[in-house]
């Protein structure tokens, strides 16, 4: 699935002209969609250093509705609220990201990049998962 953002959104809802990790009408591998009550949200590799960023699903535009076969389903309870999540298998591991984030545990990001490949492979973009700039 690849997503190109038509206007930026903060974690209060207020449009923004521009941010470092993304770009208004740059194209984007969507690595995980979590749906929650009335949240969307997708997880992009931001601009910034290529780390994983969560952005509301309401900033973007579909360009591609592959949906990667390395994804499973799976329902997580946060804070007493339900959240469907869309994602490789991988990564439904209780404390995967915070084992990516901290570096808690040694292959973790192995993982990552591993299932990023994956992901791009289906979308014809290099391993990196990084979509080409024109």
């Amino acid at each position: 699935m690849i997503v190109r953002p038509i206007k930026i959104v903060d974690v209060a809802g207020n449009e923004m002209a521009s941010h470092p990790a993304v770009a208004i009408g740059r194209d984007y591998l969507v690595l995980s969609l979590t749906v929650s009550g009335d949240r969307q949200v997708v997880r992009i590799l931001s601009e910034h250093a290529g780390q994983p960023g969560i952005w509301p699903l309401e900033m973007f535009e579909l360009v591609s509705e592959r949906i990667s076969r390395t994804w499973s389903a799976s329902i997580r309870s946060v804070d007493g609220r339900s959240h469907l999540v869309l994602g490789p298998v991988e990564w439904h591991r209780p404390g995967f990201w915070e084992e990516y984030w901290d570096r808690r545990r040694e292959g973790t990001r192995d993982e990552f990049a591993h299932a990023v490949a994956e992901m791009a492979a289906e979308e014809g973009l290099p391993e990196d998962g990084r979509v080409e700039r024109d």
